[in-house]
Order: C-alpha cells, then structure tokens, then sequence
C-alpha cells in the first residue's frame, strides 16, 4: 500500500474486493489524494473519502463525485494546494475566500475569479506575488498601481509587458523587472532603452537580451557586450560591429568557446582568440581559419579538450602522433578520425579502446585479431567482443573479461564457450 504514496496508479493492483473497504481506502487517500480516480464510484461519493483525498492533493477533486464541485468546505481544501479548482468549481468564482485561497496557491487562478474581483487589490496582490504572470488578469487600474506591477515583474520580470505604459518608462521599476529576466527589456519603454543603468542589468542576467539593445552609444554599447557575453558567450551573436573587437570576442570565447563561430574573420585567424576558444570547447576548431587547423599547438589544446576536434584539424595533424595519442586519452572514439597508418598502430589503438572499447571497430583489421587490444577493449566494454574476429571470440580468457564486464557479451562468444561452466558462472556474476 505504501507505494500508493509514490504513484497513485499502483492502487490499480489493488485487489478488486480491497479496493471496496472504507477503511482501506481511507488510508491510500492519506497517502495518495489521486488513486481517488481508482476507487469505486460509490467511495467517490463518499465525503469523508472525498475529504481524505482532497486534504492530500486538491487535484483529487476531479475524480470525486459531481456534486462536491459545489461542496464549499470541500472546494475550499482543494484550493490550498490546487488554486485551478475554480476551473470547474464554477460555483465558488464570486466566493472571495476560495478565491483568495486559490490565487494564493497559484497566481493564474485569478482568471477564473469573477471579473469584480479583478479590481480587488488585495486579490490582486496575492496573485502576482505567487505569479507575476497573473497581473494580465488584473483591472487596468491595478495594472497601472505601481506597488502592483512592482510585486509582478519582482517575482517574475515579464510581467512587465502587461504593466500600463506609463509604468513601463519608470527607470527603477523596469529596472527591477530586468534583474529579475533580462529579456523583460523589450517591454521597456524605448525611452530607456538608451539608458545603460537600464540595459547593463539585463544583459548582466541574460546575455542574449543584448539582441533588443539598439539606442546606446557606442561607448554603453562596448560595455553592455562585454557584460553579455561574459554572461552567455553566444550573445556575441548580436554584438554587431564589435564581433571584431578582440576584448569582446575573448570574452565570449572563454564562456562559451562555440562563439567563436560569430566572430569576425580576422579573429577567427587570431592565435589567442582561437587558442582560447578550443580550450573552452574544443570542437570550436571547426570555426578556425585553416591556418589555424593546422597549428600544432592550437590543434593540442583542442583535442586535449575534446577528442572528437581531431576531425577538424589539418591532414597533417591527424597523423601526428603525439596529437593522436592525446586525443585517444580524451575520446577512444576519435579513432576514426586518425591517418590509416596510426590506425594500425597498437600503441595508439590500446589507447584508445583504454578510453572506449567501441573504439576497436575503428582499428586496422590485424589489430582486432590482436589478443593484447582485444583484452584491453573487452575489459572496458565488454560487449566489444562483437567487433574481434572468431578466433579470438573462441579465446577463453577474452571471453571471461568480456562477460565479466557485461553478461550481454556472451551473445558473441564461441558457440563452445557459451556453455563452459566458469563463462556461464562469469555471466551469470556479471548480471547481478
């Protein structure tokens, strides 16, 4: 029964006659006000069983017996924890006190409240302290109160748009909205949108509200980008001009090295910027200028970062050695990446199946005949035994680590090793 407290739908496995005793049913509502839905129809119109299961969940009101949608105490003690009950407790919208209990619990039940009570101020203020979204629904008069709309975008910035306009060009209000959402600065009056006391706080919250920013001059406008982009490296996206001025674009780079994709040219081929950004993210090489793809130093911080930036690193490179070898520490699976002939070569192999045993089926044929790596890939993920050849899948010892790493693998050993006792108990260890 306990798991009722966990999912209401385990009381479906309640035996059919059990789910007819009062007294058990009593108690699954205490533990799970919605296994109501799974009672019988006569305990649903039950009030006491309807009471239990409304006092643990309000939402249990939907499964109980038509008429308790008219039933005050019971549409009362749903509102404490479901304020959506007015929905379809029609009956209760003009009842201030369900309603106040209501869009205490959830704000955006004033919508369903009588249109009177949209113009009652401390409603009003319940409302949008729990949503500031529920300032829509509020009177134009109380849209326009700015101890309302300032209770609104506090708990929730966009809650400006639905502030009357002269509210919107009040510099501390909007600016409260700002550091609440920064991208509640579109619903600024377009007066201060030329005011960086404004605008700095939203982008300081959210870079990419820097895309509504048009009215600074340049000087504001510098620092509002580096301010976003330290926020969100990808707002340097809308920097405009300034994806060419190198502070900027360094700052975007060491939040979010992918930003390097919206710098300009000559900093795509600018050593530091790039070097940076691959630290950051090392597939950011991809954006790089070629000469760059094939700077030995830039491409060995990117794949130190991420194996899988060896793809986009020069020919040449990928068959370095030493670059190879660092990306196979980070990514076994960068394997598929590397010159044919470093593919062959076991120390680079045995690296990289260390990192990732799928890694194998990117190895030269002669290599996934090699006993050494195929233990050290089947240690590691042991369902790589699907990748060597039949000689080795008849190998008692790689059969062993294999299944020893995961039972699943035996599916791919010898048909004579499938039955050996000491793979079976191995297996069967494995599963558990």
């Amino acid at each position: 029964m306990d798991i009722v407290a966990f999912d209401a739908n385990a009381f479906i496995v309640v035996p059919r006659d059990h789910r007819h005793d009062e007294g058990l049913v009593l108690r699954a509502m205490k533990l799970n006000g919605l296994a109501l839905q799974f009672v019988p129809a006569r305990l649903r119109a039950h009030r006491t069983v309807v009471l239990e299961a409304v006092k643990q969940s309000g939402r249990a009101i939907w499964y109980a017996a038509f008429q308790y949608r008219r039933d005050r105490e019971i549409v009362g003690l749903a509102a404490r924890t479901f304020g959506h009950v007015l929905a379809r407790a029609v009956h209760f919208r003009a009842d201030r006190d369900v309603v106040l209990r209501s869009v205490k619990q959830t704000g955006l039940a004033l919508q369903y409240a009588a249109p009177w009570f949209r113009s009652d101020r401390e409603l009003v203020l319940a409302s949008v302290s729990q949503s500031g979204s529920a300032l829509q629904f509020a009177s134009d008069e109380l849209r326009a109160d700015y101890e309302v709309v300032l209770t609104a975008v506090t708990q929730s910035g966009c809650a400006l748009q639905f502030a009357d306009p002269d509210l919107r060009s009040i510099p501390d209000l909007v600016i409260q909205a700002v550091e609440q959402d920064g991208m509640s600065v579109v619903y600024a009056a377009h007066a201060l949108m030329s005011r960086l006391d404004v605008v700095l706080p939203a982008v300081k919250q959210n870079g990419y509200a820097l895309e509504f920013v048009y009215w600074l001059s340049d000087a504001d406008f510098e620092t509002a980008c580096f301010a976003a982009v330290q926020q969100v490296g990808l707002a340097l996206r809308h920097a405009s001009e300034w994806v060419a001025h190198p502070g900027v674009v360094l700052g975007a780079v060491k939040q979010n090295g992918g930003a390097l994709q919206f710098a300009a040219d000559t900093l795509r081929s600018n050593r530091e910027v790039v070097t940076e950004a691959v630290k950051q993210d090392g597939c950011s090489l991809r954006f790089a200028a070629d000469e760059l793809r094939c700077d030995r130093a830039v491409v060995l911080h990117a794949v130190t970062q991420s194996g899988q930036a060896l793809s986009y690193a020069a020919a040449p490179l990928r068959a370095d050695r030493a670059i190879v070898l660092e990306a196979m520490k980070s990514d076994g699976l960068a394997l598929q990446y590397v010159a044919e002939d470093l593919q062959a070569d076991s120390t680079v192999v045995t690296e990289a199946v260390k990192q990732n045993g799928a890694a194998l089926q990117f190895a030269a044929v002669e290599l996934r005949e090699d006993r050494a790596v195929a233990l050290e890939a089947v240690r590691h993920r042991g369902l790589s035994l699907g990748l060597v050849g039949d000689r080795l899948r008849a190998d008692l010892q790689v059969v062993l680590e294999a299944v020893r790493q995961d039972s699943r693998a035996l599916r791919y050993a010898a048909p004579e090793l499938r039955a050996d006792p000491a793979v079976k108990l191995a297996a069967d260890r494995g599963r558990n």
